[in-house]
């Protein structure tokens, strides 16, 4: 089966990478590791990769993110 000759049916909608970056923006905050001039840290990122803050363990900045109606996500 070649897909790329099958024509995409009508339901199917496409989406930049832009568009695909902002979604969650306001619901998802991804929790990582991060270096800071005082040292490990745990930064706090809108879904669209802004850094939204930072806190010294991982659970005050899940805390943080849940206290800003927001769903911690952690990540690598």
């Amino acid at each position: 089966m070649n897909v790329s000759s099958e024509k995409m049916p009508e339901s199917v909608v496409t989406i930049s990478v832009e568009d695909l970056l902002q979604m969650g923006v306001n619901e998802i905050a991804a929790i990582r590791m991060i270096e800071t001039d005082s040292g490990r840290a745990y930064g706090i990122f809108s879904a669209n990769g802004v850094q939204l803050g930072s806190a010294p363990t991982r659970d005050i900045a899940r805390a943080a993110a849940v206290q800003n109606d927001l769903h911690p996500v952690d990540i690598n």
